[in-house]
């Protein structure tokens, strides 16, 4: 179950904004060609502009209203990833997904599958017209998208299962009973 993930390649503005984050942890002086010491700064800019892309835009303007608001969010955006991340780390989860598109190999799947997508995820839009098509070459796929709502967060909402959790019961309920297990057999992936 694929949630907020579109089936194709990254491309266009999710493929911009990759190469904007790497080019200014690779352009920093002091990146070392990765072999800092010290954490870079430089793309410590870019973080709060690539959380515009994973944050709801209703949810931002709800909290955002003044400069001082926005000068916070920023500051916090910078701290949490000085805290939390690296620039190696960022640079190489990002770059790794520059192969990505599983589009020629949707086809293939045979389990049912359920692709939950939301309608304010600014990070992989569903105004692009990309799950429709590919959906439909999957036997037993379909989708929803979840509207926009107070609930919702854009792209993090998928970490919020309150939001979505009713559509995976209701996928869930739809698939055929597993045959109970025999006490002291081995069933992989059970």
């Amino acid at each position: 179950m694929p949630i907020s993930s579109l089936p194709a390649k990254v491309d266009g503005r999710n493929l911009l904004w990759r190469r904007i984050l790497s080019n200014a942890i690779r352009t920093d002086p002091a990146w070392l060609g990765g072999n800092y010491t010290a954490q870079p700064r430089g793309f410590l800019n870019i973080m709060p502009m690539f959380d515009l892309l994973v944050q709801s835009p209703a949810r931002l303007g709800e909290r955002l209203t003044t400069y001082a608001q926005a000068d916070a969010y920023v500051r916090e955006v910078v701290d949490e990833t000085l805290d939390e991340d690296d620039a190696n780390n960022i640079l190489y989860r990002f770059e790794a997904s520059f192969d990505y598109d599983p589009a020629k190999e949707v086809a293939a799947i045979t389990a049912p599958l359920l692709a939950i997508l939301l309608a304010d995820d600014e990070l992989n839009p569903v105004e692009l017209g990309v799950i429709e098509p590919l959906i439909a070459q999957v036997a037993r796929g379909r989708h929803v998208v979840i509207p926009t709502g107070p609930a919702t967060e854009a792209h993090r909402t998928q970490v919020e299962a309150s939001v979505w959790a009713a559509h995976l019961g209701r996928f869930l309920d739809s698939l055929p009973a597993l045959p109970p297990l025999t006490p002291g057999t081995f069933a992989p992936g059970r």
